[in-house]
């Protein structure tokens, strides 16, 4: 998503909390508690704060963007929607306000609504590569040829800022990635090379020592949480795995209250020396975790992944694909939670990910090399988890679950012990909005094209593969 400008925290919390107590109402101050809120996993809190901001104050614009962005990240796009509909009527002519709408109703479905707002907010910036990028991406091989023109003669423009033309190449990429896979592969090589000019490469040294301290961390598993008969269902594995389309499978299930990509168990993690009063960092911290400490560690993530009209009994799924890094945590305090790890070919999962626009903070994505570093600690990481639980873990083939939805859904449906719902295999009626890159592939019945989806792009591809050391299978 757009990056919507966001207050820092210079000021300390406890100064703030004063004036704020002492009656200071400045946009300032609630800007500033609403990122202290937001860094302590507070987003209502947050949220509270943002509606005292005067309606007719200059900044009323801002708080509605940020309302919007905390909205967005809570799962709630049509409250996000109202917020960025609101901030519009203030400053009709902000054009990064009509972006993040367009990116809202993608969100939520609406793939005309989008359409229509990047338009307009290319009529307030008829040349901005971000805008247009966005744009290509959403409509691919039915887009304007102007607006395609458009964007291969901004592409090459030196003057056009780092972020403006990989947008640009991730959406020439998408317009030609089927009618011309050749030019379509050398456009996502392009944008990725400029986007890791922009934000840097993945350190593979450290990423291996985080590892190495995780499997160190949890020699065994203790699982000395309270029983739960609902806990979660994690569903980890590298992006475009399948992570989305089994969660939204899920989701179709009258048990299961599907939430997902959450921040709250890395936010647990980052907090647990803290919480449990611990003098060690994480991952070392787990090692003074009581079984007293059990309840408060559950709630602190309960309270915030299941919402309060959900119930008590409702089982989440928290799909945040990265979370295998923290398995061992989430199966000490959660002894219910089951944790399903999804597969792929890896030839398959890089090209996928390496054509998508994943987000700043994903280095790795902008290189197949890195691509292939991240899976391999993603495969030692899962095989020491299998060593110390491998009860508590459903593999599942993205490959057998596309040849064979009905039997492969049945298994899964068996594992968690839910009992057997026809709707699962519906999953594509699901009116429930999807913030990944798979939002409009899971909105879709299963298709099998995605399967050697790489070869399309053979023989431009193939020296790529091969210097990342991730040579695809003959034929």
């Amino acid at each position: 998503m757009l990056s919507a400008s966001v207050a820092t925290t210079a000021m300390p919390l406890a100064e703030l909390e004063a004036m704020y107590r002492n009656g200071d109402r400045t946009p300032s101050v609630i800007f500033q508690l609403v990122a202290h809120r937001r860094q302590e996993g507070a987003p209502a809190a947050a949220l509270e704060l943002l509606t005292e901001v005067d309606c007719r104050n200059a900044e009323a614009a801002q708080a509605d963007r940020m309302s919007a962005q905390i909205q967005v990240e809570l799962g709630n796009p049509e409250a996000a929607r109202e917020c960025l509909e609101n901030a519009i009527r203030r400053s009709p002519t902000d054009e990064e306000l009509w972006v993040l709408l367009a990116e809202v109703w993608e969100d939520i479905g609406d793939r005309d609504a989008a359409i229509n707002c990047y338009n307009n907010a290319r009529r307030n910036k008829n040349e901005w590569g971000y805008a247009i990028g966005a744009q290509l991406q959403l409509e691919q091989e039915r887009a304007s040829p102007s607006l395609v023109e458009q964007a291969k003669q901004l592409i090459n423009s030196i003057g056009l800022e780092l972020p403006d033309r990989a947008m640009l190449g991730f959406g020439l990429g998408k317009v030609y990635q089927n009618k011309d896979p050749q030019l379509a592969w050398r456009y996502f090589r392009l944008a990725n090379q400029l986007r890791r000019q922009q934000i840097g490469s993945l350190d593979a040294g450290a990423l291996s020592e985080k590892v190495d301290g995780i499997i160190a961390a949890f020699g065994e598993v203790p699982e000395i949480g309270a029983a739960d008969s609902s806990g979660p269902i994690f569903i980890v594995g590298m992006p475009r795995s399948g992570t989305s389309l089994i969660e939204q499978i899920l989701g179709r299930h009258s048990a299961v209250l599907a939430r997902g990509e959450m921040p709250y168990l890395p936010m647990l993690c980052e907090r647990l020396p803290d919480l449990i009063g611990s003098i060690r960092d994480w991952p070392e911290a787990v090692a003074d975790i009581l079984p007293e400490h059990c309840a408060s560690l559950a709630e602190f993530y309960l309270s915030r992944a299941r919402p309060d009209s959900a119930g008590k009994t409702a089982i989440v799924t928290d799909k945040l694909p990265f979370n295998y890094y923290r398995l061992g945590l989430a199966a000490t305090i959660f002894p219910a939670a089951q944790f399903i790890a999804c597969e792929r070919d890896p030839v398959d999962i890089a090209t996928s990910i390496f054509t998508e626009n994943f987000g700043l903070t994903q280095k790795y994505a902008t290189s197949l090399r890195d691509i292939r570093i991240v899976m391999s600690e993603k495969d030692r990481i899962m095989s020491h988890w299998e060593s110390v639980m491998s009860s508590r873990i459903f593999r599942l083939s993205y490959e057998e679950l596309i040849k064979d939805q009905e039997g492969q859904t049945r298994a899964i449906a068996q594992w968690l012990g839910l009992p057997w719902e026809q709707e699962m295999l519906n999953f594509h009626m699901a009116e429930r909005p999807v913030l990944t890159p798979s939002k409009w592939q899971v909105r879709q019945p299963i298709y099998n094209t995605s399967i050697g989806r790489w070869r399309r792009f053979r023989p431009e591809i193939d020296a790529d593969l091969q210097d990342a050391g991730l040579d695809g299978p003959a034929g």
